[in-house]
């Protein structure tokens, strides 16, 4: 098998679910769990900043010819 490919069945979180090695130690209720989680920690994310005003021009600050408000910054950089 190419080593590539086996990365990919092994390592891709989302590939990795239907086509797990038989050799891997790492189930699939456990892939899955892991796929579930950080798809609603992503969706409960977006739901958190969802609606926010980002228009404001007192909050704007601008960097050349990008412009950025305070809340688009903590938004980005939110983990």
């Amino acid at each position: 098998m190419i080593k590539s490919s086996k990365d990919l069945r092994d390592g891709h979180l989302w590939f990795s679910i239907f086509s797990k090695p038989p050799q891997s130690q790492f189930t699939r209720v456990q892939r899955l769990t892991c796929t579930l989680s950080l798809l609603l920690t992503t969706m409960l994310t977006n739901i958190m900043f969802y609606g926010i005003p980002t228009d404001d021009p007192a909050d704007q600050v601008v960097a050349g010819t990008f412009k950025f408000s305070l809340s688009q910054i903590v938004i980005g950089t939110t983990p």
